[in-house]
């Protein structure tokens, strides 16, 4: 058996980067696009991937969106927004 080295467990560290970045950007501008995501938002799950954003009634709604759409699940910010203002969540 061959053991993989850390750098190829890793894949292109540049790679990575840039998508941690794309990832917080999303982010950034989905909190700056909706300051008031309980008024948007109200019970939904949210998919955001680059600028565009995807909402469903529940999780696997999301993910059977997001799959028809060829958004890829694991670069995509997924968060439930509930109507209630202060309900926690920990913006990026």
């Amino acid at each position: 058996m061959t053991r993989k080295s850390t750098l190829e467990l890793l894949g292109d560290l540049r790679e990575a980067e840039r998508d941690v970045r794309a990832y917080g950007d999303a982010i950034r501008g989905f909190d700056a696009a909706h300051p008031n995501p309980h008024v948007d938002f109200p019970d939904k799950w949210v998919g955001v991937y680059g600028d565009e954003i995807v909402t469903a009634e529940t999780l696997d709604g999301l993910f059977e969106e997001l799959e028809r759409r060829a958004i890829p699940r694991m670069k995509t910010f997924v968060r439930f927004v509930d109507r209630d203002p202060d309900a926690f969540y920990y913006p990026g």
